[in-house]
């Protein structure tokens, strides 16, 4: 699997794979810099990349899988992580052991999000993706049901 070290890299493989422009990169910049935010929701938001686009991305050239987020999902792994860490982040934990936790996330390079999950469960992040407005569903359908 390909490592990225930073968001610059993610920009510079969209901007290598013509996927976006720098047209694209300065209209989703200037985005960003008014409703702050990262740089992959400036570009969907600014029409520049789909969400689908974005995750067939990571699976295709960065190699993370794929997650359905209609599959069940394991309740145990959701009493490791806190709903507010699912939201802010949009990521559901999916099934964990005594070392792992497998997390499906709309962004799997998310350095802060994974080391949130590492610190909340003290279990090592093993990332999936998947579209973020299937997560955000899926958070709010499986926190709702988990008490």
């Amino acid at each position: 699997m390909l490592q990225l070290k930073t968001k610059e890299r993610l920009v510079d493989l969209l901007l290598n794979e013509e996927i976006i422009s720098k047209d694209d990169l300065n209209k989703a910049m200037e985005h960003q810099w008014e409703k702050g935010g990262e740089i992959e929701k400036s570009l969907i938001q600014c029409e520049s990349l789909g969400e689908m686009e974005l995750v067939k991305i990571f699976v295709r050239i960065l190699g993370f899988p794929l997650y359905n987020p209609d599959s069940i999902v394991d309740k145990r792994p959701l009493a490791l992580v806190s709903k507010g860490t699912a939201k802010k982040y949009s990521l559901i934990p999916i099934k964990s052991n005594n070392k792992y936790i497998i997390v499906s996330m709309a962004n799997p390079i998310d350095k802060e999000a994974i080391s949130t999950v590492e610190d909340e469960t003290g279990l090592k992040v093993i990332a999936m993706v998947a579209p973020k407005s299937e997560i955000d569903n899926t958070v709010i359908k499986h926190y709702r049901l988990f008490k």
